[in-house]
């Protein structure tokens, strides 16, 4: 990790240089950096393929290296008065043994966009380049880009196809030097039903269902005990806190109660169920839907939860939290079952209407329905188009064979 100090050190070291060839006019400069001290530099793991690192090296060498010079000779190498003396003598920095060059760069055509280099770079990630995540992310900050909300979306949406929301919370958790936070609904949400997806697609069984409910506590916890770095913005704000909103109360509550129903028949062996779902109907008001929970000012603003106003999005977010007040019904005492259960009436109403739209067209919040509350009929479709592909590949082997025996085709 590249400390405060290890960077006055380093700039220090450059104005000490500097001062020295002063009269010498733009002589050698030379940052030697230790073993010790280069340890602390950004250094990007090998990737797994030529694309990705190809991406890496221009991050690395165009980014994030020059981030580490002063801040008057970053300035000096896009000045083009300085071009032809850059040219001959550049600005050099060694580390471990490696020596680093500096030239003139034309802003408006030698820098590349760090953003489109860091949104490659996780489009060719494979499962193990995640150790990178945080490193890029690091380079990125280090060098005064934003990380954009769109494009952290993105590289959550990679990470949960590559099974990786470990290196999301990772860096999530390093918010101060990754700039990777968790300050609008849309991300919280996305990732936290990504954690979601991979116990609803092995229908709850115990590890994938265990691992998602601690990922999600782990998150939750994060936001409401060290959640500095993800304090939302005015726009971004909701009525409550994120770790007291129902939405995503529920979507832990739906982990720990369908834990509770598929793998220890029914019984609330640790209190997670009867504590969350006190919890989530202390925040949540009776005979309120989900849209009912935030001003309509809050559903106007992308920087908020606009998304729900998505048809496709609303399905996608929220069934988890109607099958989680249902499971936690099956658990509880009777006085919360009532209680969750009228909270889950006026959900289910909402969810109802989304799911019936007339205009709708498929997509991942009415997979994501059908996989909670459809389960049987979704296993029928599916068995019913493996066997059509099945007597397809059978009827084209059978024409082939009857091709080959009239000598059609060899």
């Amino acid at each position: 990790m590249f400390t405060t100090s290890s960077a006055s050190a380093l700039r220090a070291g450059a104005r000490s240089l500097e001062t020295v060839c002063h009269n010498a006019s733009l002589q050698r400069r030379l940052f030697s950096v230790t073993s010790q001290r280069a340890a602390g530099f950004i250094v990007f793991k090998k990737g797994s393929n030529p694309e990705l690192q190809e991406r890496l090296d221009a991050l690395y060498n165009k980014i994030v290296l020059p981030s580490y010079l002063s801040e008057e000779q970053q300035k000096k190498l896009t000045k083009t008065k300085y071009k032809e003396q850059l040219r001959n003598d550049p600005i050099t920095m060694e580390i471990d043994g490696v020596i680093h060059k500096f030239r003139y760069v034309d802003p408006t055509k030698d820098i590349p966009s760090a953003s489109k280099l860091v949104k490659e770079a996780v489009d060719h990630m494979e499962h193990d380049d995640y150790r990178n995540l945080h490193l890029l992310l690091k380079g990125l900050k280090r060098a005064n880009r934003k990380l954009t909300d769109q494009l952290a979306l993105r590289i959550i949406r990679k990470a949960h196809h590559h099974d990786r929301l470990d290196a999301i919370i990772d860096c999530a958790k390093q918010a101060e030097l990754t700039g990777f936070k968790l300050d609008t609904p849309e991300k919280l949400s996305h990732l936290l039903v990504a954690m979601q997806t991979r116990a609803v697609e092995a229908a709850f069984k115990a590890d994938p269902t265990r691992k998602a409910l601690k990922q999600t506590e782990n998150v939750i916890d994060l936001l409401e005990f060290e959640g500095k770095e993800h304090q939302p913005s005015k726009r971004s704000k909701t009525q409550r806190p994120f770790y007291h909103e129902p939405m995503f109360l529920g979507l832990r509550l739906n982990l720990a109660a369908t834990f509770a129903v598929k793998a220890r028949d029914g019984q609330d062996v640790d209190g997670k169920v009867a504590q969350y779902a006190e919890q989530l109907v202390h925040f949540w008001p009776e005979n309120t839907g989900i849209l009912d929970l935030q001003p309509d000012a809050a559903y106007e603003d992308p920087q908020n939860v606009h998304y729900l106003l998505d048809r496709n999005n609303f399905l996608y977010h929220v069934s988890p939290v109607l099958h989680g007040l249902q499971m936690a019904a099956k658990v509880v005492d009777p006085g919360l079952s009532m209680k969750l259960q009228n909270r889950a009436d006026a959900l289910e109403n909402e969810i109802r209407q989304a799911y019936e739209y007339d205009e709708r067209m498929p997509g991942n919040g009415e997979v994501m329905y059908n996989w909670l509350f459809n389960t049987e009929e979704l296993m029928a479709k599916q068995k019913e188009e493996q066997a059509k592909v099945r007597r397809e590949l059978a009827q084209k082997q059978k024409e082939e064979l009857a091709q080959r025996k009239a000598g059609l085709i060899p």
